[in-house]
């Protein structure tokens, strides 16, 4: 991007990971796995309906691991196994707000909807649902890609927790707290 004075301005590299059913598109790169473990990201969208659409952004490219049908993608991260602690909630107009210590999120494909657990917390099912995730550098996404069944968020540092539900899609906005 250029400004007027004639100076670049460089936002820094961005390496995009896709998942796709089956498949992980790594920087153009594409390879064949049925489960997918990305960490270290620097935001990740979701979107599931009928079709699943995955893409997680990093600002450098990330270490790429195989182990079978698994395929791991970023640093290694000791994410630990801690009980969920719900900070604080709130509900203005139909919309929910939350900071949650030691995030558990799991979504799992229903049919034709998909179930979304906040563990300890709240459970609701949807057609649709968009989910944001800023500044993952401390969190897990694990997806089971062949078929999309299921899909699971985890940190152990707060989190901001924005749930929009609508008529039709659910969006959901997390972010460090």
């Amino acid at each position: 991007m250029y400004k007027g004075s004639g100076v670049k301005e460089y936002s820094g590299l961005k390496v995009l990971v896709e998942v796709k059913e089956g498949r992980v598109v790594v920087s153009g790169r594409e390879y064949l796995a049925e489960h997918c473990y990305a960490t270290g990201f620097q935001k990740a969208v979701v979107k599931l309906s009928g079709k699943t659409s995955i893409v997680i952004e990093y600002s450098e490219l990330p270490k790429v691991v195989f182990e079978g049908i698994l395929i791991k993608i970023g640093p290694e991260i000791d994410i630990g196994f801690e009980k969920p602690v719900i900070i604080t909630t709130e509900h203005t107009e139909g919309k929910i707000k939350a900071v949650i210590e030691n995030l558990d999120l799991k979504i799992s494909a229903e049919g034709s909807t998909y179930k979304i657990a906040f563990e300890e917390w709240m459970t609701f099912s949807s057609p649709k649902i968009t989910i944001e995730i800023n500044n993952g550098f401390d969190t897990v996404l694990n997806i089971i890609t062949r078929p999309f069944t299921s899909l699971w968020i985890h940190s152990l540092t707060r989190k901001k927790i924005y749930v929009n539900p609508g008529e039709n899609e659910y969006r959901i906005l997390i972010e460090p707290y």
